[in-house]
């Protein structure tokens, strides 16, 4: 099983609330915080906690990366995990149905990419769970769409962001590639 969790912290609601137009977003935050959470199975990465205003995980970041990972389509796609130094979550497509999501560790140098092709040479694996391929594009579907909805709710401005622009744009495409595998 696969979920995904979030949170936009108090903080940050209170920034985006009053938010004036999209180009003071941009000009002075860019990137909406909070807390993350994504289970895979039994394993976790990342926590939500409501007692604690932790904001150091770039939600928008987190979204756009996942549904990159849908769009590439590749057997082995590798993101970051956020601040964790060396740390990766590994997508492998083991078939057209199913995925092995996997927590490595493994020392990557000179990259600035968030999302990449192909397996690491050497890692450790912290973990490795089988989930099913449709569930996990449904459930970072599905995330991305309320995260969508919930940043319009707080301030109908911030829609019209750089990266919320990107991000729609992003889930749109995906959302289209998707559904265009589903009427074949």
């Amino acid at each position: 099983m696969f979920t995904i969790q979030y949170k936009i912290t108090d903080e940050d609601l209170e920034y985006c609330r009053y938010a004036r137009s999209a180009k003071e977003f941009d000009d002075r935050k860019t990137w909406i915080y909070g807390q993350f959470l994504m289970k895979v199975n039994n394993n976790e990465i990342g926590f939500i906690h409501d007692d604690l205003e932790y904001d150091g995980e770039n939600l928008t970041v987190w979204f756009m990366n996942l549904n990159r990972v849908i769009l590439k389509n590749d057997k082995y796609v590798t993101i970051p995990i956020s601040d964790w130094a060396d740390s990766w979550i590994e997508f492998y497509r083991i078939n057209a149905h199913s995925l092995m999501l996997s927590e490595i560790e493994s020392h990557l140098m000179n990259t600035n990419e968030y999302v990449i092709s192909g397996e690491f040479d050497k890692k450790t694996v912290v973990w490795s769970e089988n989930v099913s391929l449709e569930n996990f594009i449904y459930t970072t579907l599905k995330s991305t769409e309320n995260f969508l909805e919930e940043v319009k709710c707080i301030n109908s401005v911030l829609s019209e962001t750089r990266e919320i622009v990107c991000l729609r744009e992003l889930y749109n495409c995906v959302k289209t590639v998707q559904s265009n595998l589903y009427e074949r």
